[in-house]
C-alpha cells in the first residue's frame, strides 16, 4: 500500500502524452461558446445566417425526422450569433464532451503534455526491486495507443470506443499497448529488470462511479 510503503523513490520514469490538435478544438470552443452561454442575450431568428456547409448536413436523408437546436452568443457582447429552437429541450449526449475538452484546452492550452509517472515502491537491490511498481494516472487520454507518427492523436469516423454500440467500428491503426511499452522500456533504463512484487496503477486522482465500473461485486 502506498500509505505504509517503506521507501518511494522516483524512478524518473515520466512519459510525455499528446496535446490536442489545436485547429479542431478552435472550431469546438465556438460550438460550447453558444452552449454554455444559453439564456445571455435575447434569442435570434430561429435558422439565421448557418453556414451552407451545415445546413447540408441537416437536410441530409438520414435526419428526416431529426430537430436541430444551437444557440451561438458572442460572450464580449451577448449578441446573438446563430439560434435554432433555443428553448427546445435536448438530450445532449456526447456533445457534453465539447465542454470538458474546451475547458481543459482553455486551461492548459495546446503544448500541455501530460506526464504518467511510475513509482517503486519498496527497496531496491541492484536491478530487483523488491516492492511493488506503481503507474500514477494523471490524466493521459491516450496512453499512446493513438498517437500517429506525425504526433497526431488517430480516430476513425465511427471509432471503435462505440463498438458495442454502433455497428461498422474499427481500430485506429496503432498499438494500443504502445504507451505502457514505452513505460516499460523508461523501467528497464532506470536498471530495474525484476519487480518482486505486484505491478499496480494508482487511480485516486479520479473519482470512480459503480456505474461504469467493469470490476464485479465482491
Amino acid at each position: 500500500m502506498l500509505h505504509k510503503q517503506q521507501q518511494n523513490q522516483q524512478a524518473g520514469l515520466a512519459r510525455p502524452g499528446r496535446g490536442f490538435r489545436r485547429g479542431w478544438v478552435g472550431a469546438v470552443a465556438a460550438v460550447v461558446t453558444g452552449a454554455l452561454t444559453m439564456g445571455m442575450g435575447p434569442m435570434g431568428p430561429h435558422g439565421d445566417g448557418l453556414s451552407p456547409d451545415i445546413t447540408a448536413i441537416m437536410h441530409k436523408p438520414a435526419y428526416k425526422h431529426a430537430q436541430w437546436g444551437l444557440l451561438e452568443i458572442d460572450n464580449r457582447t451577448g449578441r446573438v450569433i446563430h439560434s435554432q429552437h433555443p428553448d427546445q429541450f435536448f438530450i445532449p449526449g456526447s456533445t457534453a464532451k465539447l465542454v470538458s475538452v474546451s475547458g481543459a484546452w482553455n486551461a492548459l492550452g495546446g503544448d500541455h503534455r501530460f506526464t504518467t509517472p511510475v513509482q517503486a515502491v519498496g527497496r531496491r537491490n541492484g536491478s530487483v526491486l523488491n516492492g511493488n511498481l506503481v503507474l500514477v494516472g494523471k490524466g493521459d487520454l491516450t496512453m499512446g495507443g493513438r498517437t500517429a507518427p506525425d504526433g497526431a492523436v488517430s480516430y476513425t469516423t465511427i471509432d471503435h470506443t462505440y463498438a458495442n454500440d454502433v455497428p461498422g467500428a474499427i481500430l485506429t491503426p496503432e498499438n494500443p499497448l504502445a504507451g505502457l511499452n514505452r513505460i516499460a522500456r523508461q523501467v528497464r533504463r532506470s536498471g530495474i529488470t525484476e519487480v518482486r512484487g505486484n505491478l499496480a496503477v494508482d487511480t485516486r486522482l479520479f473519482t470512480s462511479y459503480a456505474e461504469l465500473d467493469p470490476t464485479p461485486p465482491r
